[in-house]
């Protein structure tokens, strides 16, 4: 099964790193706005999966995710420090959602399904 994860935060890269663990995708694309992160996460967790299931995990861009079986969409604007722990204030949360949202927009743009 192929399957894609948009977003190399902690979401994604958890993600990630579960599914190449387990052995619950034979191709796992992971797509960021900044390729070279992702190319980065990809090669920290191949260095660290040698004795997981084979499994293919690559870095790539919006348009190797056509044909996934599943897409993770964890990509969303960055919390600033303690945002987590204090409530943010409704202008913050509308920016946070508008920044989601285009990010969403320019994924689902670029794939196609099969």
């Amino acid at each position: 099964m192929k399957v894609g994860i948009v977003g190399t935060g902690a979401v994604g890269t958890s993600c990630m790193m579960a599914m190449a663990l387990r052995g619950s995708a034979h191709d796992i694309i992971l797509v960021n706005r900044n390729h070279e992160r992702a190319c980065g996460a990809v090669a920290d967790l191949q260095y660290g999966a040698v004795h997981a299931p084979v499994t293919s995990l690559r870095a790539g861009h919006y348009e190797d995710l056509g044909g996934a079986s599943v897409v993770f969409i964890t990509a969303g604007a960055n919390e600033q420090s303690g945002d987590v722990f204090m409530p943010a204030l409704a202008e913050d949360e509308a920016r946070s959602l508008d920044d989601s949202a285009a990010t969403l927009r320019r994924a689902l743009h670029s794939i196609e399904a099969p």
